[in-house]
């Protein structure tokens, strides 16, 4: 059976040697408040950088109020930075350091300012 009459086939999870997981990765945008504004889910063998750049240039202008993004060090660096300078030259990226004790990735809140979002 050719893959035209089989349908849309595409690789749906893969491995993540660093992280030394098999399956999928999640990047997702929420507001200050936890609240979710989009997400992509792609195999686990993407870099985090490139797959956060997946995520903004998905976009397609749905948040024209977009002014600064808060992601942690996964997407630090100039192949992110470069990319996402392109897809949305008026977005400031803070690339935010967690603390050794920290487990995981908090949602900064940044108290009346509802312009800012995290790429998690």
């Amino acid at each position: 059976m050719k893959s035209a009459e089989k349908g849309a086939q595409h690789r749906s999870s893969g491995y993540d040697a660093g992280k030394k997981i098999k399956g999928k990765k999640r990047h997702i945008l929420v507001d200050t408040l936890g609240l979710l504004l989009h997400a992509v889910v792609h195999p686990a063998d993407i870099q985090d950088r490139d797959g956060g750049v997946l995520v903004l240039s998905t976009l397609f202008g749905l948040y024209p109020f977009l002014q600064k993004l808060f992601a942690d060090g996964g997407y630090q660096g100039p192949v992110f930075q470069k990319a996402s300078a392109k897809i949305l030259p008026h977005l400031q990226i803070e690339i935010v350091k967690r603390s050794d004790r920290a487990k995981g990735f908090e949602l900064c809140r940044d108290v009346g300012l509802s312009t800012h979002f995290r790429l998690a």
